[in-house]
């Protein structure tokens, strides 16, 4: 492993195969372990500040299957019982369901994401929460 300090002060550590870029410096002495994860927990508390605009379908899956509604039932029960029990064959009914179960990525303003937001009345400061969630999740 490699250590590197950029102008601003933030550390970065590469393999010894990667070429890191060239306006960061190379640091020889050993970085404290408390400052490399305060580093790299700061990095992260930043990054998920943003709401990603899109997240995969494992990302979306997990942070459903783990997310509890105050009944007690899972994010993922509820919506999946929805749109499996969607009274009617109608056009949209079949694409929701279609989607639901094969779309590879969620985008945040998907027909998919918004429906499930008002059906189920959940606010957009909580739908954002989820999509950040999600997105530090990985397989």
């Amino acid at each position: 492993m490699k250590y590197y300090k950029s102008a601003d002060n933030q550390i970065f550590i590469y393999e010894d195969d990667v070429i890191a870029p060239p306006e960061y410096t190379p640091i020889t002495a050993a970085v404290a372990k408390s400052t490399l994860l305060a580093t790299a927990k700061k990095r992260l508390l930043e990054e998920i500040k943003t709401v990603p605009y899109t997240i995969s379908r494992f990302q979306m899956m997990a942070i459903l299957m783990v997310t509890k509604s105050s009944e007690g039932k899972t994010l993922y029960e509820i919506i999946d019982d929805h749109l499996k029990n969607q009274i009617g064959e109608n056009d949209a009914a079949i694409l929701l369901k279609t989607a639901w179960d094969t779309l590879p990525d969620f985008d945040r303003d998907s027909a998919i994401v918004k429906t499930v937001q008002q059906v189920l009345n959940l606010s957009d400061g909580f739908v954002d929460d989820i999509f950040r969630k999600a997105h530090v999740l990985a397989m």
